[in-house]
């Protein structure tokens, strides 16, 4: 079970991170069009201009969701009860509602 949600959390971090990608990807390729001085003033790309643009824009694409990916780690380390089996993120409460107390899940030894 515990390793059933560490691999949703993972895959929830990595389709997070492609979307972050491709919106910025998609953002990058039809915004900004008044960089060339005949289109100043524009907010769009002309679309002669999209095709050109898309190496640039997968590549930062890339770079940012893979940054997404990386920032997007949990710092609050995972902790469950062993009394009960519930598992949450630290914080205030060490206590389980069922009267035991929470242990980091990776101090944690299974037999």
């Amino acid at each position: 079970e515990l390793i059933e949600i560490r691999r949703e959390r993972k895959r929830n971090r990595i389709k997070g991170s492609i979307l972050v990608a491709g919106l910025f990807t998609l953002g990058t390729s039809i915004i900004f069009g008044g960089m060339d001085p005949a289109n100043q003033g524009r907010v769009f790309v002309p679309a002669r201009e999209i095709l050109p643009r898309l190496p640039g824009t997968i590549a930062l694409g890339a770079v940012f969701g893979l940054l997404s990916y990386i920032f997007n780690q949990r710092k609050k380390p995972t902790v469950v009860c062993p009394k009960c089996g519930t598992v949450k993120y630290a914080d205030d409460s060490p206590q389980c509602s069922c009267g035991g107390h929470f242990e980091n899940i990776d101090d944690m030894k299974w037999g």
